[in-house]
């Protein structure tokens, strides 16, 4: 598979690791009855009761410790701030989430406590949190005269927060020297015009240093390092190549004949835009970019089988009148949910396979599981009375972009996984153990962020913030109310964990989208998608493909394999780089995003199972 677009890749990949100047390979964190605690600088800005904005530094402390009720808490009780409980319990934690899984450490073992005295600025204290978790997991001590503001995302990476220039004068003032601000807020407006943060803090005495990631973050607060250099791009096994080179040439395959099926109703002028996209998924294939072929495949296909739910619920609308139409969709999200938790059942029996691809299967279940959310999501926009024709279209599309998912795209992650080299598994009873802790960490992260969301959204309807993804999630939200602390068989914990990475990746997205270049994101499919940042969203993109490589990369030092997070991530970011500076953008950064943090959150997993069942 490498291409002359796969070495593009891997040069563009390559220059974002180069930057960051990692030449140090970790061991994952030892373990320690001890409880650590460490404090960090969040900065915080933002109005007071009469309208102007005030900022300042809320000395907050982060305490991990080996405990037989692994959690994460939340002391609030000297909060008096309007608003902090629900923000500071969402960036808590994302922060415990997503520092646990960079730490390498066991989620059943480890507990984390997180302690606030006064405000606190939302999820823009979600990476100096995750910082401060890190920090006490591996017992490293924290430069005082560093601090930062950024949100975090599930891959690692840095977005971009507000109110920077109040920060950093907070952080001149309470006498800091180094000021970490995320990449894309460099640039700020103020009264007198736009102004460079960077020049901003050198007058005030403070260096200001944008980050893109963690790992930077990490490097700048402690002088170490989280993750190895990568020396070259991690290849998949020749198997996983042949999956993927078999699975890029049917999708090509399934995207003309639904081409040629494509009814009437549908505008000449999109029809002759998918029919140009198949073409270039189809000399893709030619050429052997197999990357690039299943990646513009995926976006071709979904945008081809909505145009057609679009074309075809029209015509029914006006054939047949909105009951009907209402009465079909709901049999047809009533066979879609059977059919998707078929397959996630059938997915989850992972007996007879290796280690590495009993860890990889949730992440690849994960079409299944995002798609029964947004099954789920349909059937209550169905069932509404008020629901209107144009409700009927947006069900349509979405259920012919996730049967995509459920029918093509999932099955083609699970051969992927199913290809891979079937290394020697632990006994099945302490593989489930292990994995439902991360089930329990990432669902209860879920259910913070929805809550902070719901507070944004003055307890009202979270649709009124963004339908089909706020739907969705908490669709996903009663789906995991079944998941429990307590271990079930590996086949539950397994489908526990493709619901619970599901829920923690979307409901980061509803909070922090914006954050990292999207704007009115949807299903991967929805032509709403547009990017808010020429820059930020490939920013994000690449800086989480390349950390997501570099993790992957790091199995391999534990004779451990993440071929299918190697795969996952080569096609989003050839589907990234293939769209750029097309309309499409949007989406294929939506859908790169995705893919990414799936596989990154794949392969942490991955490195923590090596120190839990001693396989280094």
């Amino acid at each position: 598979m490498r291409t002359a677009r796969r070495r593009s890749v891997a040069l563009l990949v390559a220059g974002v690791l180069a930057a960051t100047g990692v030449a140090v390979v970790p061991t994952p964190a030892q373990a320690d009855d001890g409880a650590r605690t460490v404090t960090v600088p969040a900065l915080w800005a933002g109005p007071d009761a009469k309208g102007r904005t005030v900022s300042g530094i809320e000395r907050a402390t982060v305490t991990t410790r080996r405990t037989p009720r692994p959690e994460f808490e939340v002391d609030l009780r000297s909060v008096k701030a309007e608003g902090a409980g629900p923000q500071w319990v969402a960036a808590s934690a994302v922060a415990a989430a997503v520092g646990m899984l960079y730490a390498g450490n066991d989620p059943r073992v480890y507990g984390a406590r997180y302690t606030v005295t006064g405000p606190i600025d939302g999820p823009s204290a979600g990476a100096i949190l995750t910082v401060g978790t890190l920090a006490a997991l591996r017992g490293d001590r924290l430069d005082r005269k560093v601090t930062m503001t950024g949100t975090i995302a599930p891959d690692g990476t840095i977005g971009r927060v507000g109110l920077v220039l109040d920060k950093i004068k907070a952080a001149a003032k309470a006498g800091f020297s180094t000021v970490l601000i995320p990449y894309g807020t460099e640039r700020q407006t103020s009264p007198e015009g736009p102004v460079d943060a960077r020049n901003f803090g050198a007058d005030l005495g403070v260096e200001v240093v944008v980050v893109d990631d963690l790992v930077t973050a990490y490097r700048a607060f402690t002088g170490k390092d989280l993750v190895p250099a990568l020396v070259g791009l991690p290849e998949p096994v020749g198997p996983v190549e042949a999956v993927a080179v078999a699975t890029a040439r049917a999708l090509a395959d399934r995207i003309d004949v639904a081409l040629a099926a494509l009814p009437a109703g549908v505008d000449p002028a999109v029809r002759v835009t998918l029919e140009v996209a198949a073409a270039d998924v189809r000399r893709a294939v030619v050429v052997g970019d197999t990357d690039t072929a299943y990646g513009l495949g995926v976006d071709t296909y979904q945008n081809v089988v909505r145009a057609a739910a679009e074309a075809r619920t029209r015509q029914a609308l006006a054939d047949t009148g909105p009951v009907a139409v209402r009465a079909a969709l709901s049999a047809e999200v009533d066979a879609l949910i059977a059919d998707a938790t078929r397959r996630l059942t059938a997915g989850a029996d992972v007996s007879g396979l290796g280690l590495g691809q009993q860890l990889a299967m949730p992440i690849a279940l994960g079409w299944q599981t995002f798609a029964l959310g947004s099954f789920e999501f349909a059937r209550t926009v169905l069932a509404d009375p008020a629901a209107t024709p144009d409700d009927l279209i947006l069900v349509a599309d979405l259920l012919a972009d996730q049967r995509a998912g459920v029918e093509v795209f999932g099955p083609d992650a699970e051969a992927a996984v199913r290809a891979m080299p079937a290394e020697r598994a632990p006994a099945a009873g302490r593989l489930a153990g292990f994995l439902s802790g991360y089930s329990t960490f990432l669902r209860t992260s879920g259910d913070a962020n929805v809550k902070y969301v719901r507070a944004l959204a003055g307890g009202g309807d979270l649709t009124d913030i963004n339908p089909v993804v706020a739907g969705t999630v908490l669709a996903m939200q009663q789906n995991n109310d079944s998941i429990d602390a307590r271990t079930a068989s590996l086949a539950d914990e397994v489908t526990q964990l493709a619901r619970a990475v599901s829920y923690f990746a979307q409901a980061q997205m509803l909070v922090s989208g914006t954050s990292f270049g999207l704007v009115g994101f949807g299903a991967g499919g929805d032509a709403r998608l547009q990017r808010s940042d020429p820059t930020l969203l490939a920013n994000s993109v690449w800086g989480g493909g390349a950390l997501a490589m570099r993790s992957a990369a790091e199995t391999g030092e534990f004779g451990e394999r993440s071929d299918y997070g190697i795969w996952q991530t080569e096609w989003a970011l050839a589907l990234f780089d293939a769209l750029d500076g097309t309309p499409r953008i949007g989406a294929a950064g939506a859908i790169a995003l995705g893919e990414i943090w799936y596989a990154l959150i794949g392969s942490r997993i991955n490195i923590a199972a090596v120190e839990a069942f001693d396989r280094r």
